[in-house]
């Protein structure tokens, strides 16, 4: 009896990073996807990354090429963006049917419809959050028009509460007002400084790209017999 393949989740990793990936594969792109060849992703990417490809329909269950990997591949190259875009467009119509679909309205709908039509696909908690912003950044590289009020939503997040405005006569305990700002006091030079001044400021600089290395070897010692001095005058005072 044959088991019931698993349907994999909506993609929730950075687009940014599918994009660069599928990018990598320009150099060589084998017969199957797996994650013994994702050489160039950290171990934690490997297993999302395989889930993407499958939820977007550019791999089957065993790994195999669908030709829109291969389409993709070829058009991601600077001068191709608009090919690109053809082609990630039909990828996300295929995979998210019921987003992209009329009914749906995706250019009217409002945050929460958006959400809710997430949750439909099987996510949920902060899962949610992230699945969204794949398909948002995708659906802009596809020229898949979002509706505005949804972009503007997830750009700011959610709101931090308003503090209440204090009543007119209510004071604050002294406890509760932070204290004033004042400036560190200002540490005066010590004495010896005047005195060795003048050669600190005949060392040349050491960035200096003429330098030999036996003329910073010197600097190196200079200073460090100025600096011998000033501990042993500090201590003395």
């Amino acid at each position: 009896m044959n088991e019931k393949v698993k349907s994999p989740a909506p993609p929730y990793i950075s687009w940014k990073t599918v994009c660069t990936y599928i990018q990598s594969l320009q150099q060589a792109l084998p017969s199957r996807i797996d994650t013994s060849g994702m050489i160039r992703l950290s171990g934690g990417l490997r297993g999302p990354m395989l889930n993407t490809l499958k939820y977007l329909k550019l791999i089957k269950n065993d790994g195999a090429l669908e030709p829109e990997l291969r389409q993709l591949v070829d058009a991601s190259f600077p001068d191709k963006k608009q090919v690109f875009a053809q082609i990630l467009k039909t990828v996300l119509e295929k995979a998210y049917p019921s987003l992209l679909d009329e009914a749906f309205d995706l250019p009217n709908t409002t945050p929460k419809q958006f959400s809710d039509g997430f949750e439909k696909l099987g996510v949920s908690g902060e899962t949610t959050k992230k699945a969204e912003r794949f398909f948002l950044d995708a659906a802009k590289d596809a020229g898949i028009k979002i509706s505005p009020i949804v972009i503007d939503a997830r750009k700011k997040g959610p709101k931090s509460p308003r503090q209440s405005t204090p009543v007119k006569g209510d004071r604050k305990k002294d406890s509760d007002t932070p204290p004033a700002y004042s400036p560190p006091p200002v540490q005066e030079l010590p004495k010896w400084y005047e005195t060795f001044k003048p050669a600190f400021d005949k060392l040349p600089a050491y960035d200096n790209p003429h330098w030999a290395m036996s003329e910073r070897t010197k600097w190196i010692t200079a200073l460090s017999g100025l600096l011998d001095l000033y501990i042993t005058i500090d201590k003395e005072e």
